[in-house]
């Protein structure tokens, strides 16, 4: 995957968990998906984007502990269950914020044209994605409060 598509959404990560939360990423490396099928964390919001000849999905991934810990940061309420409504709509504004950051810098710099669907949220003990025919690239972000995996997949692009 092209390091300049990719690089807007490992940077949007950074400054939106800042920004938002008060988190701060310690570190990430990027990993090609080679398996069909992921095991998710449990706790999964997926967007979707088009524009131009490209088409693409975020998905971020997180640890049940670590989508609490963002939800009590960012709404400074105390949450025990990851199936709170309001648990779940701030991993989805965070992954909204997210894409839409890094889809305004590609826009900018491109003028592809991307525009995000909104996104949903997934919760569960053994939630499994199945990878489609596009590039897949994993990115593990290691921060103050855990860690948590992105996938970013373009299609439209070798």
């Amino acid at each position: 995957m092209d390091q300049e598509l990719m690089q807007p959404y490992i940077d949007s990560v950074n400054e939106v968990l800042q920004m938002m939360v008060g988190v701060k990423v310690l570190s990430h490396s990027v990993t090609p998906v080679e398996k069909s099928e992921i095991m998710s964390y449990g706790v999964a919001s997926i967007m979707t984007f088009s524009g131009g000849i490209f088409s693409g999905r975020v998905v971020l991934d997180l640890p049940p502990e670590v989508a609490l810990k963002i939800a009590n940061l960012l709404l400074g309420e105390q949450f025990s269950t990851t199936r709170e409504r309001m648990v779940l709509a701030s991993i989805s504004e965070l992954n909204n914020t997210i894409g839409g950051s890094a889809n305004t810098v590609i826009n900018n710099s491109t003028g592809i044209g991307l525009r995000l669907a909104p996104p949903y949220v997934l919760t569960g003990d053994k939630l499994v994605f199945a990878s489609t025919k596009a590039k897949s690239v994993g990115i593990m972000f290691k921060t103050n409060i855990g860690f948590f995996r992105m996938y970013l997949t373009l299609k439209g692009v070798d």
